[in-house]
């Protein structure tokens, strides 16, 4: 009877490099997502913790440009806004979702969250069944949000004449009227936007939040009141001369710098909509 020797030691398996391991499951967990017609990959960093004990390369993976999908949100806010302010989308229009979703080529999701925010710029409102439609301003309507509008300045324009600092906040309204200025030949969309700026500015160096977010809520629509007004109508109160009264009345002795404001502004409104202008020529209905 032979006798055995003993029975070989089994082979240990050499285990791959602990980068190695991270590489294979890295490159099985790897998509490839079409964004936009564009090819990009998103790892799966993470995913599968408990699979490889949390374990990361040494080398940390390039940041990921997550911009497409908010981009695509904002563009997509962008052009129904300006649609409205132009006219291009008319007042009472209906705002369809599935309808905008397919001129657009983009999801409803995408255009119900560009028409809540539109909701919020009160740019378009809601019926009593709920379906959407663009804001119409009427005569009525404009002078009642230019009262609201000249009440908030006037206020903001009291409140800086008392500050300590009114002397730089009169120089920072003063730079704001020189980029007007400078939109005076522009096409009429960026000397509206120059318009808001300086009176927004002069809302937020009053330093008071609950103002600036009343003042705020009202942009959408004074946008779209002057813009249907017509250009002429719109560039004839958009001047330097008709501006400088709001600076002038934070100077020292100005006894009511809020009047100032406010016999200003409701003038505006009347020429906006006053009896030289039919409702058809303010693109008011």
């Amino acid at each position: 009877m032979r006798c055995r020797g003993p029975a070989p030691a089994p082979q240990r398996r050499s285990l791959p490099p602990r980068e190695s391991v991270i590489e294979l499951w890295l490159s099985k967990h790897t998509r490839e997502l079409a964004v936009n017609g564009r090819r990009s990959t998103v790892d799966l960093l993470g995913a599968g913790c408990g699979v490889i004990g949390c374990m990361k390369p040494e080398t940390s993976p390039a940041p990921l440009q997550a911009i497409e999908f908010s981009n695509l949100r904002g563009q997509v806010l962008k052009v129904l806004r300006d649609s409205i302010i132009t006219g291009a989308i008319p007042q009472g229009s209906a705002l369809v979702e599935t309808r905008l979703a397919g001129q657009l080529n983009v999801s409803r999701g995408t255009v119900r969250e560009a028409l809540l925010e539109l909701q919020q710029q009160q740019l378009v409102e809601a019926t009593s069944n709920g379906r959407l439609h663009v804001r119409a301003l009427d005569a009525q309507k404009v002078y009642e949000l230019f009262t609201v509008r000249a009440a908030l300045e006037g206020l903001a324009a009291r409140l800086i004449a008392e500050h300590p600092d009114r002397g730089s906040h009169q120089e920072t309204l003063r730079q704001r009227l020189a980029v007007m200025s400078e939109q005076r030949d522009g096409p009429i969309v960026d000397l509206i936007d120059a318009d808001l700026a300086f009176h927004r500015t002069l809302v937020e160096l009053a330093g008071n939040a609950v103002l600036q977010s009343s003042w705020l809520a009202l942009e959408g629509p004074l946008r779209m009141a002057i813009m249907h007004a017509g250009a002429d109508r719109a560039r004839a109160n958009i001047t330097v001369e008709k501006h400088r009264p709001f600076i002038d009345a934070l100077d020292v002795g100005v006894k009511n710098p809020a009047d100032v404001i406010y016999r200003s502004l409701t003038m505006t409104a009347e020429t906006l909509v006053g009896p030289g202008a039919t409702e058809e020529d303010a693109g008011l209905s």
